[in-house]
């Protein structure tokens, strides 16, 4: 009756979401949706609404759970194992697409064992795929290869060509990434190979384009005789830049006809640079300037500023003047985005033009502007291979103890399979020798003697085998809490927000030992800079994220110049924040690459003159003046890689009062699932509860917080177990 009422309560949950998905998705759709959740509840049903998550999962994220959840629930009750897997699947790949990897990686892990229950070998090389990308994208790209080589062996034992080729393509741009070129174009070959035998025009396209920017760098990188104006091309390099060129011409029209401007301003650039390196100037200028117009076009900052460079580079030897003229272009766009590889290359250039021109000041000081800043990328290199090392070393130690504790399973399954045997053949042997029973009933004892010791000698062997790997995970946790010292070391100490602050509290608990959210706070010219932020992710690489942004919001708030005439504003500290995080992570848009961010709120506190700034992603601000909570929203994109971003975030500027209550937070306490429901605790919850108790001291609130926040946990789930802890917690409180 209780399964009824709840699949009841599901059904009119969704009903409503559809009114909702009525006003703005296309009237098929909502008819589709209303229709499935009328039908029987059968195995129709559930690829019915398998079906339906997968068309939405990026259009309608919240809809998209809600019907996955429905699905798998209905399938655990129908005993339906494929649906249940392609359930999973595609919830996964809900979150997958939110950047929720941590979440998507466990899903994908349930969808991958109920397919492997039934031996669904398709389905088995999707998830093994899934799960290579998330590491992809989490920079651990050693375990991305293993999970890629292990679906496309599946792939190609089950004849299925399509996918063939998207994982040659998708390990391909692994090994480009990685710089092993010979490699990357092995894969994309084959890929390419594949989709030529299936007339795939798409995918041809794709992979032309891949082989194009691996055989231009690979010319590019090797040879440079060309540009310079001297005749030794050797014939194996002029082949690599021929070849480029007709991949682009292949692939083209393609996107051409797609109106992809993206990629065609990007294959327009890579045309003029052929042409430019075969001393076809007309062909040459003609590519370039069509790709800036492009460029200017979709206000693409970075692409302009990397197509003025090579139009510099194209003057560079036959016409200094228009040359420092495109450079110069180039370098006001660099420093305004901080593209700091643009900026090294640029100074460098220019320092050439003014040595050429025996202009040797200014020579020397662009020349000393180039090696600063390439000693500043080079430690910002270090660092980022650090922090991956770092990730490898953790992926490593666990993947050694999945190996051993397999080891350990497969000894004693062996073991179980071997007393079998002997329990067959005694039974058999003692059928068929009726008359000399007594003997075998004998022998089977002594041979269960037998037997027993040698359990007994694999049971020690296998206790010794435990307390091994009980002493490696021991390990493990003291490394990790290693690091959770130095995480803690810098976060700003409890005196500072005593001076500063005077009535304030920080509830502060991670779900791990280390923490995927922070808080940071300073003080610069007369002002406090204070924010609570959320990385991407939890454990040991959210506390990565968290570091990376201390360091640079101490980078950015540092080196800002009261004398610059330019005010300090909170939402110029998140757009550089927003860039760094962009430049660190090479995140430039494309489907194949790391989305991790941070949201987060922050204010800028003016104790002279009460005024408070606020700019926030994602994150809102909430202040409580007499008796009235007041919401100041936050921009909904992530600091970070966002396919919508805008060009910066909202600055808000708020006169506070003696006696308001400010409150700054991250998602994981309302998203904390507990009560006597099993639901989140919410929003609107939450902002019930600031209203109760937001005029006690704040000391008194932390504890109140902590109060609710246990009890609310303190429920049991499903399985008599109390609800555990989802994601790292922060609420920030202080009285003006």
């Amino acid at each position: 009756m209780m399964s009824s009422i709840k699949h009841l309560g599901y059904i009119i949950v969704l009903l409503l979401l559809v009114v909702k998905v009525e006003q703005i998705n296309a009237q098929n759709t909502d008819s589709l949706i209303t229709a499935t959740l009328i039908m029987p509840d059968d195995t129709n049903k559930v690829n019915a609404l398998n079906d339906i998550v997968w068309k939405i999962k990026t259009k309608n994220a919240h809809l998209a759970d809600s019907l996955a959840n429905i699905s798998i629930d209905l399938a655990q009750q129908l005993n339906f194992v494929k649906g249940l897997g392609y359930a999973y699947k595609n919830l996964a790949t809900v979150y997958y697409y939110q950047s929720d990897y941590d979440t998507a990686r466990v899903i994908y892990g349930k969808s991958l064992l109920e397919f492997q229950k039934i031996n669904f070998k398709k389905g088995i090389a999707i998830d093994l795929r899934n799960l290579g990308n998330i590491y992809d994208q989490l920079g651990n790209t050693k375990a991305a290869l293993d999970y890629f080589l292990r679906s496309l062996k599946i792939r190609e034992e089950i004849g299925d060509k399509k996918g063939v080729a998207a994982i040659n393509a998708a390990i391909g741009l692994v090994y480009d990434k990685t710089d092993e070129k010979e490699l990357a174009l092995k894969y994309f070959e084959n890929a390419l190979n594949t989709y030529t035998e299936l007339d795939n025009q798409l995918g041809i396209a794709k992979i032309n384009y891949y082989l194009s920017n691996v055989l231009y760098h690979k010319f590019s990188n090797t040879q440079d005789t060309l540009i310079t104006g001297t005749d030794t091309v050797t014939v194996q390099d002029t082949a690599s830049l021929i070849k480029a060129e007709q991949n682009l011409l292949k692939a083209l029209p393609v996107f051409e006809e797609l109106g992809d401007v993206r990629y065609i301003a990007g294959m327009y650039e890579m045309l003029g640079l052929i042409y430019m390196h075969k001393k076809n100037d007309k062909q040459a200028l003609d590519y370039m300037t069509k790709s800036l117009d492009i460029r200017k076009q979709i206000g693409n900052k970075f692409g302009i500023a990397n197509t003025y460079k090579n139009l510099g580079n194209f003057y560079k030897n036959n016409n200094s003047k228009k040359a420092l003229k495109y450079y110069k272009k180039a370098l006001d766009l660099a420093k305004e985005m901080e593209a700091k590889n643009i900026l090294a290359e640029l100074y460098y250039n220019i320092a050439g033009i003014y040595q050429d021109n025996k202009n040797y000041k200014k020579a020397f000081d662009y020349l000393l502007a180039y090696k600063n800043l390439k000693e500043k990328l080079q430690n910002e290199d270090n660092t980022k291979k650090m922090t991956q090392l770092a990730m490898q070393y953790e992926f490593d130690k666990k993947q050694r103890l999945q190996e051993e504790e397999q080891k350990r399973k497969d000894a004693i399954q062996q073991e179980r399979l071997k007393q079998q045997e002997m329990l067959t053949y005694f039974f058999v042997a003692g059928f068929v020798f009726m008359l000399i029973l007594a003997f075998f009933i004998y022998k089977n004892y002594r041979n269960k003697q037998k037997t027993n010791k040698i359990l007994e000698q694999k049971n020690q062997m296998l206790q010794e085998q435990k307390d091994k790997i009980e002493a490696q995970n021991k390990d493990i946790t003291d490394s990790i809490k290693y690091a959770q010292r130095i995480q803690r070391a810098l976060l700003p100490p409890n005196e500072f927000f005593t001076e500063k602050l005077l009535d304030y509290f920080i509830l502060f608990r991670p779900r791990d030992i280390v923490s995927g959210d922070f808080y940071w706070a300073t003080e610069k010219h007369d002002k406090i800079i204070l924010t609570a932020a959320d990385c991407t992710g939890h454990g040991v690489p959210g506390a990565f994220m968290s570091m990376l942004g201390i360091s640079y919001l101490n980078e950015i708030v540092n080196k800002y110049d009261p004398n610059s005439g330019e005010p300090m504003r909170a939402s110029i500290i998140l757009n550089q924040l927003r860039y760094a995080v962009k430049t660190s992570l090479k995140q430039t848009g494309n489907d194949d690459e790391a989305k991790d961010g941070m949201d987060m709120a922050l204010i800028i506190i003016d104790k002279k003159t009460n005024v408070v700034q606020y700019a926030g992603a994602h994150n809102p601000l909430f202040i409580v003046r007499n008796g009235e909570l007041i919401k100041y929203k936050a921009d909904k994109m992530p600091v970070g890689i966002f396919i919508r971003e805008k060009e910066s975030f909202t600055n808000h500027e708020i006169q506070v009062q003696k006696g308001d209550a400010v409150y700054m937070f991250s998602d994981g306490f309302v998203d904390q699932f507990g009560g006597e429901k099993g639901k989140k605790f919410m929003v609107a919850r939450f902002r019930e509860l600031i209203l109760r108790i937001h005029d006690k001291p704040m000391a008194e609130q932390k504890a109140i917080f902590e109060y609710e926040l246990d009890n609310w946990m303190n429920h049991t789930d499903v399985n008599g177990q109390n609800y555990r802890q989802i994601d790292d917690i922060l609420v920030i409180g202080f009285r003006v």
